[in-house]
């Protein structure tokens, strides 16, 4: 029946309104992970820091008015509260990762394994997929400590997440990129 309504001339009107509402939802997110982003590229100040409290709070709008629809919806959302400042965000940020590495995206695994970093991390406990690296200040880049018994290399492989060796060729790198000033 929908598809001989199309060929006559298109989707009823409802159905019609329905996709236009996913498809602008689908460009407002893009929107926002593009501008959460750039806001990124040069290190966060304050005033992108307030831009992240609104685009959190406009995100968590759509999350629950249930319109996220594809994998690309809940990446760009996931990434948003990633980018949180709170354990509650980076859980849903894990939980919305995840949901877009089910719906196909392929680096929504690698961002459900950050997001559950962050979210230990935050709550005072060891990461378990080793995702996180920092730096303080002037000083050297560092990794928090992991759980090496908790998620194996094999787990890690499933959510395109670095090996342990990978990680520690991977601190090196950032350290020899940025060493430590004096």
């Amino acid at each position: 029946m929908l598809l001989a309504a199309i060929a006559l001339g298109g989707l009823p009107a409802a159905a019609q309104q329905t996709a236009n509402q996913t498809a602008n939802i689908s460009r407002e997110l893009e929107e926002i992970y593009n501008a959460d982003q750039a806001d990124r590229t040069d290190g966060l100040t304050q005033e992108a820091a307030a831009r992240d409290v609104l685009r959190k709070k406009r995100v968590l709008e759509i999350v629950r008015s249930e319109l996220l629809q594809t994998a690309a919806d809940y990446h760009h959302a996931a990434m948003v509260f990633q980018h949180g400042d709170s354990p509650e965000d980076y859980l849903l940020a894990h939980i919305l990762a995840t949901a877009a590495a089910f719906k196909g995206r392929e680096d929504g695994r690698w961002l459900s394994a950050a997001a559950l970093d962050r979210f230990l991390q935050s709550i005072g406990r060891p990461q378990v997929f080793g995702s996180n690296y920092r730096k303080d200040g002037d000083g050297p880049w560092k990794q928090d400590p992991i759980d090496p018994g908790f998620v194996t290399d094999a787990i890690r492989k499933e959510y395109n997440a670095r090996l342990l060796a990978e990680q520690r060729q991977k601190l090196e790198e950032l350290r020899r990129a940025a060493p430590e000033k004096k």
